[in-house]
């Protein structure tokens, strides 16, 4: 599974200036959604939700304060990415190949 952290990294926006790879992506991760549908959404929303609420009581007894809260926020942000985004991104991967995408 590979997390797409930026325009650049998504294969069919390759050789596109930024500012289409940017607009290109916001409108495929718009059209991965509608085609995951809501169920999905809310699904793995509430998944990252309850991970990150037990995430967060573990490393409050483990790791106190900023620290604890620093690590629990970045796991619950890679869960995020990994969970949510990634399979929207590549639903939106689909849609981008059926316009066309990469232009010769």
């Amino acid at each position: 599974m590979k997390i797409y952290w930026s325009p650049k990294n998504i294969p069919e926006l390759a050789g596109l200036d930024a500012a289409t790879q940017k607009n290109l992506m916001r409108q495929a991760v718009q059209e991965g959604r509608q085609r995951l549908g809501t169920r999905f959404i809310v699904t793995r929303v509430l998944m990252i939700g309850l991970g990150g609420m037990l995430l967060l009581m573990l490393l409050s007894n483990v790791l106190q304060g900023f620290i604890g809260g620093a690590v629990a926020g970045g796991l619950i942000g890679l869960a995020i990415a990994l969970f949510l985004q990634t399979p929207c991104i590549d639903a939106g991967r689909e849609w981008l190949r059926e316009q066309g995408h990469p232009k010769p």
